[in-house]
């Protein structure tokens, strides 16, 4: 017998653990470089943007946003 839908239970998707979950620095120093990012993305000076610099300060942005991932993982392996 098939129960209808309104008497099912919910699904309940579990969200994979992340290794920022429990270091809320890092979580908001993850969303200042996402805010950061987004900013720099947003910006506009003509056609030449900003002689590669806004580029190359947005390639540095996300080294530095995988710099803050790659801590919470050592963070993790290393208590």
């Amino acid at each position: 017998m098939q129960v209808p839908p309104a008497q099912r239970p919910p699904v309940v998707v579990a969200r994979p653990r992340s290794p920022l979950d429990g270091h809320p620095h890092l979580i908001a120093a993850m969303r200042a470089i996402d805010a950061q990012i987004a900013q720099l993305r947003a910006a506009r000076n003509g056609d030449d943007g900003f002689g590669g610099h806004r580029q190359r300060a947005i390639e540095l942005a996300l080294q530095a946003r995988a710099q803050v991932f790659h801590a919470a993982v050592f963070a993790d392996r290393h208590p």
